[in-house]
């Protein structure tokens, strides 16, 4: 595996996008091809791409349709680069940066790593306007020996800091995955569509730059720019949990239809434990919970624990 695919949106980055575009020219690994998807940029941000375009060959520059919400732009670049040709896949932010041997490292480690889905790096921070960094990310879930279906329920319920999707993606995973789930903390998901087909691997070298985000300072802010509009927290959140269902489902097919019943309710309860602290008014809430897959799930998990704990014991170390 060599050949790699570098792909960002840039939308009104006229500030940070010079600095973007160097850290990728400068990777010790050069062979890879960089698509610049620009949003309609009004703020010249689209007259830099096209000059450093000019420059390296390695850059190719698109455009969408028309302008889009963030996390359709970045379905757009999906969808696009589907039948590109090359071995990983990496997206950037267009405002963040990496250390010069980032793709060199995390391609190691996907080619040390026969069964990774991801290589992201231990080293990820966060940093402010002037490159002065804020603080070092908290550790993402390495899978690495964990069976599944524990595999991504670990991930879905562990991912705090989602350093995995600015990691290094194996092609034959990314191409699988259709569509980003649309829906608050969908990049979670995202991710976790990945574990179902192999690992995350965490690497000691290589270094990632996430800018501090801007204009999503509430709930309805994050929505207004990631998704193009405000919705019902509660239902999103519901729509949130069926995926995770639907996701349970897929990688549970070796498991008894009582085990698995199991394993959805309790993923399910403990992702509601975890997650829906968003979902803050009463009859949001309440709409939550009377749901019908909702209240079906509590059912199951009051009725299910015995298996479940059969299920769990399977996996403890024998008896010295």
């Amino acid at each position: 595996m060599s050949k790699i695919v570098v792909y960002t949106g840039v939308y009104n980055e006229i500030r940070f996008v010079d600095q973007m575009i160097q850290s990728v020219l400068n990777q010790t690994h050069s062979d890879f091809d960089f698509y610049i998807s620009d949003n309609y940029s009004t703020d010249g941000t689209s007259d830099v791409v096209r000059h450093y375009a000019s420059l390296d060959r390695r850059i190719k520059v698109i455009s969408p349709p028309s302008h889009l919400s963030s996390l359709d732009h970045g379905q757009f670049l999906i969808t696009y680069l589907k039948g590109t040709p090359c071995s990983a896949a990496q997206f950037l932010g267009g405002h963040d940066l990496i250390s010069a041997d980032y793709l060199e490292k995390m391609l190691e480690g996907l080619n040390q790593n026969p069964t990774a889905a991801i290589a992201y790096p231990k080293n990820a921070y966060e940093i402010d306007h002037d490159n002065k960094i804020i603080k070092k990310w908290g550790s993402s879930p390495q899978t690495i020996g964990v069976p599944q279906p524990f595999k991504t329920i670990m991930t879905l319920l562990t991912l705090t800091y989602n350093v995995p999707l600015y990691g290094l993606w194996r092609y034959e995973v990314f191409k699988r995955i259709e569509n980003h789930p649309r829906c608050i903390g969908g990049d979670h998901l995202f991710v976790a569509y990945a574990t179902c087909l192999g690992d995350l691997v965490e690497i000691s070298e290589g270094g990632l730059f996430l800018r501090q985000a801007t204009g999503v300072g509430d709930i309805n802010t994050y929505q207004e720019k990631h998704l193009g509009s405000v919705r019902n927290t509660g239902e999103d959140f519901i729509h949130q949990l069926k995926l995770l269902s639907e996701m349970i489902d897929t990688i549970s097919q070796a498991q008894s239809p009582e085990m698995r019943d199991a394993i959805r309710a309790s993923a399910i309860l403990m992702y509601i434990s975890r997650h829906s602290y968003y979902v803050t008014k009463e009859e949001d809430r309440r709409r939550l919970f009377l749901d019908p897959t909702i209240s079906a799930v509590i059912n199951v998990l009051v009725e299910s624990g015995g298996v479940l704990r059969t299920m769990l014991d399977q996996f403890k170390p024998p008896a010295s």
